[in-house]
């Protein structure tokens, strides 16, 4: 399966966005959205289902596009009312890379996943990771491992020759009928 062949290129190639890149899959989350998760957005049991609550996205779009001044800003979920939630089932083996990158890689401050480790040319940062991981980083990301997973032919086609979310034949399963459904969210 091509996803599952990316998803493991890019755990050698920069495993701190596996999860990154699993979340697009299994979840079918846009970048921005990816980039705005927190721990506590996550419900990651042992074994089975999980769940995720959207609750925003990032956004980067430069300092003279937002209110503070700042490269990017929160902004509400697509096509949602400032406030809204949306939550997601999480397959089991999402839940089980999201486990391990919780492990693995120090959050940030406020419990963001996904954040910038590294600044200018590669340059590891000193933590704490304040900013979310940059779209520079994950498109970079991106295109080393699908040169290296995919046949020569297939680099250009899909599953998006940029980050997107995968288009919804190549998610895995739901539950299936009579299965147990995934955890109940918090409220």
């Amino acid at each position: 399966d091509q996803a599952r062949s990316l998803l493991f290129a890019v755990r050698g190639e920069e495993p701190e966005l596996e999860g990154f890149f699993a979340r697009m899959y299994y979840a079918g989350l846009r970048p921005a959205e990816v980039r705005n998760l927190r721990l506590a957005d996550c419900v990651l049991p042992d074994t089975g289902w999980g769940s995720l609550v959207l609750s925003g996205s990032f956004q980067s779009q430069g300092p003279a596009w937002t209110d503070g001044g700042e490269p990017g800003e929160e902004r509400a979920l697509k096509h949602r009312a400032p406030g809204d939630t949306r939550p997601i089932p999480a397959h089991p083996e999402l839940v089980a890379i999201l486990r391990r990158h919780v492990t693995e890689f120090p959050l940030g401050p406020d419990g963001r996943m996904f954040v910038n480790r590294r600044g200018r040319s590669g340059v590891p940062l000193p933590p704490p990771y304040v900013n979310p991981v940059s779209m520079s980083t994950v498109y970079r990301t991106w295109h080393r491992p699908r040169a290296a997973a995919l046949p020569p032919q297939q680099p250009s086609s899909p599953p998006a020759p940029r980050p997107s979310p995968l288009p919804p034949p190549s998610l895995p399963p739901r539950p299936p009928a009579g299965a147990p459904p995934p955890p109940a969210l918090p409220p």
